[in-house]
């Protein structure tokens, strides 16, 4: 979820029991997964359909230009 890393930092100021400190570092390794995940596939938007056609989105469109490499 979106807020996950948001409740991983509290439950770090508040303290973490031994043997659930890994919850951490997977909450720190989906985020940035998910940070990269999301930047690559909103540069393939960018790059395949706004600078080359320069309209707006449509959802139809989107799938295309997702697809396209």
């Amino acid at each position: 979820p979106f807020t996950a890393p948001g409740v991983a930092l509290v439950r770090l100021s508040i303290g973490f029991t031994e043997g659930q400190g890994f919850q951490l570092y997977i909450s720190a390794f989906v985020l940035l997964i998910s940070t990269i995940f999301g930047l690559i596939l909103s540069a393939r938007i960018y790059k395949n359909g706004i600078l080359a056609t320069g309209h707006r989105l449509r959802i139809a469109q989107v799938w295309r230009w997702l697809k396209k490499k």
